[in-house]
């Protein structure tokens, strides 16, 4: 591989694929606003920045772009934009393992079991997925949706912590671009001891190392920029996060990612022609986001009235 790699340039949980000669686009439209929210979509490996914004017609709404996308898309079409997050990326050149305190962590999870990369097939056919999987969605009451790809087949590679026969960890890639991965689901049983994901994201660190990759990203962040918002639709959307921190955790998740010491890469919204409160409204609706709030918010009524 080149020495040089850009930095994965996709919308987050967009992918690509060497097989495919036409994009495969998961849609959603936003019926107020009259625009198409392309959550998701799988690219044609050969594909650049350029082709995507060739290819690309408006009015639609993109989330989770960078900015070396973003500049493509404001010259050819204008648009607006708002920062909803930060991206952990590692880059599988540096020591980003190497933290004294990360390392004692690893070394704690790994007494507990192993981590072992499975094909899809196996995994589907793992004696404890159903059990883990079951009690993952039960913890989280909603499953949200077009924000990742959150079923098993729509991810690519597949590693598991295991302790005996029962599952304790599970993490799933795509691919993002030339040598890079994105985590698209990163779950853990209730069981599992500390250290047990740690120990996980260091050995898909260490496996894409060994294949000459060159960047893991561990996801987004939403809600917790990593310095002070400039913009006031900026600061509103995170004061919406803040107000929501009894239902999302973004903190302790910033928490979690930053023990690794990643790139926070800036992640934005971006809408064409605009960008409109209605969107935001639009989004929380269809992502479900909406549902798991009022979710969180009527079970702990419900703990107050026992």
């Amino acid at each position: 591989m080149s020495p040089f790699v850009p930095e994965p340039w996709l919308p987050l949980s967009w992918g690509m694929h060497h097989a495919l000669q036409t994009p495969r686009v998961q849609r959603v439209r936003l019926g107020f606003s009259r625009q198409h929210w392309l959550s998701m979509a799988t690219l044609p490996a050969h594909w650049d920045p350029e082709a995507l914004a060739r290819w690309l017609k408006p009015p639609f709404v993109l989330r989770g772009c960078h900015p070396r996308l973003l500049q493509l898309l404001q010259r050819d079409f204008g648009g607006e934009t708002l920062l909803h997050g930060r991206e952990a990326l590692l880059d599988l050149r540096l020591p980003h393992l190497e933290r004294p305190a990360l390392r004692q962590l690893i070394r704690r999870g790994l007494r507990h079991g192993q981590v072992h990369e499975l094909a899809l097939s196996a995994l589907q056919q793992h004696p404890d997925i159903p059990r883990f999987l079951a009690a993952v969605q039960q913890r989280q009451g909603v499953t949200l949706q077009h924000l990742y790809r959150h079923t098993l087949p729509q991810s690519q590679r597949f590693w598991c912590f295991e302790a005996g026969h029962q599952l304790l960890g599970l993490l799933s890639l795509t691919a993002s671009s030339a040598g890079a991965w994105h985590t698209e689901l990163l779950l853990r049983d209730a069981r599992a001891p500390v250290g047990v994901m740690e120990a996980l994201i260091a050995q898909v660190f260490a496996t894409l190392q060994t294949e000459q990759q060159r960047y893991l990203s561990l996801g987004e962040v939403p809600f917790f920029p990593t310095a002070p918002a400039r913009h006031w639709q900026t600061r509103c959307f995170n004061g919406i996060g803040r107000g929501i921190a009894f239902a999302y955790d973004s903190e302790g998740l910033y928490r979690f990612k930053q023990k690794f010491r990643p790139l926070w890469r800036p992640v934005l919204l971006y809408g064409t022609p605009n960008l409109r409160p209605l969107h935001l409204l639009e989004l929380f609706w269809h992502s479900r986001s909406a549902r798991l709030i009022w979710q969180q918010r009527a079970a702990a009524y419900a703990d107050l009235l026992r």
